[in-house]
């Protein structure tokens, strides 16, 4: 469910900062030999954008020498994705605590730490930091100039994202002290999470896994199979699992016929999927 590079949602301000210096026209103030230099850094990182191993040392090197520049905030931006997409997520944690810092009120880069703590096995974290984002975004006002339809959809998308890491979370706990209650959260925070994201391809994997593990064979079958046709890399054992669950009910030989309801109730062609996302 790594959805990691829809988080462009307040931090335009540094994108058009960067531009402003690497595009300027006319008028060419007197740069001391630091800005200079700094700017000189800034054009070696913009030179190498696609290619976060090359990246990576550049906004080390950035982040290390100017600390006190106006674009810092977008380089530690950077370093956050960059790492994200290296699969680094310590080096990706140090920064977006630093970036939270500078930027309490932005929560885009929570939402994704939440889910990278998620993802990493560190509940505790994820828990303390999923609940404080929630209440982060359910307090914001939305700015004049934001069309609503656009900022409801930017907020609803990190719920979605949110929702579903603590109802991993709230998983994890249930199983590790045999606590029906925290079953119960668990699946209230997938199914928000699917009614904000009902295409979500590890969501439903891990709604479909839960109710398999609590009896529920029929609701076990909807989200495995919905999650075996969206496509991502939990694909597959989306389909193992729900193989499993048509062998308790002796129901193997329909599994082309599950997967066809799937494919029609998420609106998903046959070889139709989502691309990987990983940390």
């Amino acid at each position: 469910m790594k959805k990691l590079f829809f988080f462009l949602f307040f931090i335009s301000i540094f994108i058009f900062a960067f531009s402003q210096n690497n595009g300027g026209k006319k008028e060419k103030p007197q740069l001391t030999e630091r800005q200079k230099e700094e700017l000189a850094l800034l054009q070696k990182i913009k030179l190498v954008e696609g290619d976060p191993a090359k990246k990576v040392p550049l906004l080390e090197e950035f982040c290390k020498k100017f600390s006190d520049s106006q674009f810092i905030g977008w380089a530690h931006y950077q370093a956050i994705f960059a790492y994200q997409r290296l699969n680094r997520f310590k080096d990706m944690e140090r920064h977006a605590l630093i970036f939270m810092k500078m930027y309490p009120q932005e929560p885009s880069i929570p939402t994704l730490l939440t889910y990278g703590y998620t993802e990493n096995g560190e509940y505790k974290k994820a828990l303390n930091l999923g609940e404080r984002t929630l209440k982060l975004l359910n307090s914001l006002k939305r700015p004049q100039n934001v069309p609503e339809s656009k900022w409801n959809k930017n907020v609803n998308n990190l719920k979605a994202i949110l929702f579903s890491s603590l109802g991993e979370v709230y998983f994890y706990l249930s199983e590790k002290n045999k606590d029906k209650k925290k079953l119960k959260d668990s699946e209230n925070y997938f199914l928000k999470a699917l009614k904000l994201n009902p295409r979500d391809d590890i969501t439903n994997y891990r709604l479909g896994e839960l109710y398999y593990l609590d009896g529920k064979l029929k609701k076990a079958e909807k989200y495995l199979s919905n999650g075996a046709v969206l496509g991502g890399k939990i694909s597959e054992n989306s389909k193992k699992s729900l193989i499993e669950v048509l062998k308790k009910e002796n129901r193997e030989k329909y599994l082309d016929r599950v997967l066809e309801e799937a494919r029609k109730r998420m609106g998903v062609q046959v070889g139709e999927g989502k691309i990987s996302k990983d940390f």
